[in-house]
């Protein structure tokens, strides 16, 4: 058996292992740039967000007002109350 004889079969074997690896290099290409843009969305949407301790701030001074609204009607209710047991009348309109 010749050199070249041998050689052939094995070249075109190496050819499609070579078109086979380019292939999957390709792939593996493509999906390492949809995995980048996934991250740059990712941190996008992160810059978007408030810190932690913005939100824990912000939920407490609510927690506060909504304390203070909760007092006031209490107030209000009992002012209610008083009046109209210092001024039955008034009931009626």
């Amino acid at each position: 058996m010749s050199a070249s004889a041998f050689l052939k079969p094995h070249r075109h074997l190496q050819l499609r292992v070579n078109n086979e690896m380019t292939f999957c290099f390709s792939r593996a290409e493509g999906e390492l740039e949809k995995k980048r843009e996934e991250v740059k969305q990712v941190k996008a949407k992160e810059r978007q967000l408030i810190p932690r301790s913005r939100f824990e701030g912000v939920c407490a001074e609510l927690n506060a007002a909504l304390d203070r609204e909760k007092r006031a009607q209490k107030l209000l209710r009992e002012q209610n109350e008083q009046l109209h047991v210092s001024c039955p009348w008034l009931m009626h309109t």
